[in-house]
């Protein structure tokens, strides 16, 4: 079993969440439907993506000596933003069937126990988080952010639980500037709150 610190390419790049074969007709500009369509769409990416990707990065918005770090404070969603309660169940409901999946599947030895290490799944979680805030938001990273949470094992550690929780912040405050409640953001966006304040219990952050 791959240590917390194997940084390998095979460990880190090796498939963490079980998913059905691509179909045929597959249309990746179409807005996943379920929550195995969202992996479909995950895994479409993945195919796609180059294998060495650079950015250029300012780092001096990343970190900038002396200052202060400003505590990140909930945002209000705007009238019509928020999922409704049922909504959210259904979020939910599709989210706790896809973990119990990949329990199952584990379970009967048919994925690896621990796919990705616990410190790899920290490790992305906040480059992920660092991207979030220097390049905004996008569907496909809302991707990525609905396979990590699947990944995550309950009760989080102190440094997962921040890491969600920050990621989540950020995804309130980027609702909230949305100039309209018909924006393809906004049902991405609205599943990342959800299931970090719902189903991992940060309820402060959840919507009403």
């Amino acid at each position: 079993m791959a240590s917390d610190s194997d940084s390998s390419d095979d460990t880190l790049m090796s498939q963490a969440l079980p998913t059905t074969k691509i179909p045929d007709n597959f249309d990746p500009s179409f807005p996943p439907a379920s929550a195995e369509e969202y992996l479909q769409h995950v895994v479409w990416e993945a195919r796609n993506c180059q294998e060495v990707v650079t950015v250029n990065v300012d780092r001096q918005k990343l970190k900038k000596p002396g200052n202060i770090i400003k505590k990140l404070v909930k945002a209000t969603a705007p009238q019509g933003y928020a999922p409704s309660s049922e909504t959210q169940q259904e979020l939910l409901a599709a989210f706790s069937k896809l973990r119990s999946q990949i329990t199952n599947l584990r379970t009967s030895k048919q994925i690896p126990p621990s796919p990705v290490p616990l410190r790899g799944l920290q490790n992305l979680l906040e480059w992920h988080a660092q991207w979030l805030e220097v390049l905004g938001f996008s569907e496909a990273q809302g991707r990525w952010f609905y396979a990590l949470l699947a990944c995550l094992e309950k009760p989080l550690t102190p440094e997962s639980c921040s890491q969600i929780r920050d990621i989540a912040s950020m995804c309130v405050q980027i609702r909230s500037s949305l100039t309209s409640s018909d924006h393809p953001h906004l049902p991405h966006l609205n599943v990342i709150i959800c299931i970090v304040a719902r189903y991992f219990n940060q309820e402060d952050l959840a919507d009403g």
